[in-house]
């Protein structure tokens, strides 16, 4: 008796064939089996072009600075239960020398639109009394290179997204 898959003619098909057929099965998968992916890996980002925004420095260790604002906080890949977002970022920065005199507070989720193939930042801005309050939607998100530039370390007179 023949193997099964003598049987069932697939040792006659092209591989080429045969990794296609497993690539389209693969993108069929739902999103917890593609949860292993890791959209984003550390190196430097930049948010916004034509101008850009800010960067920032997404660390190995699960954490993030700005290279051009004085911010920072922590990243994950893929959010539990959260669908269509590919990351989060956050975190929260003190402002100084200003008519508000305290912290704010940053949420950037990464998602992959189907229209592009770049990555598109969400970006929530605010300072905790409200005094400013922020919402981007759809910037695109780039890595400019693997190694950061060093944390920006001047105060901040405003919110980051100003």
């Amino acid at each position: 008796m023949q193997p099964f898959v003598r049987q069932a003619g697939i040792a006659a098909l092209p591989f080429a064939f045969v990794l296609a057929i497993g690539v389209a099965v693969g993108m069929t998968l739902p999103s917890r089996a593609l949860a292993a992916t890791k959209p984003l890996n550390p190196g430097q980002y930049q948010i916004g072009a034509n101008p850009a925004i800010q960067e920032i420095c997404l660390k190995k260790d699960g954490t993030w600075y700005g290279t051009t604002f004085n911010f920072g906080g922590y990243w994950i890949n893929n959010p539990q239960n959260v669908d269509g977002i590919w990351a989060a970022i956050y975190g929260n920065y003190q402002v100084q020398g200003h008519e508000y005199e305290g912290y704010g507070n940053s949420t950037i989720t990464i998602t992959n639109p189907p229209h592009n193939h770049l990555f598109a930042a969400d970006w929530y801005d605010w300072l905790d009394d409200f005094s400013y309050k922020t919402f981007l939607a759809d910037y695109i998100f780039i890595k400019v290179k693997r190694d950061c530039d060093a944390p920006f370390t001047d105060e901040n007179t405003h919110a980051a997204t100003q």
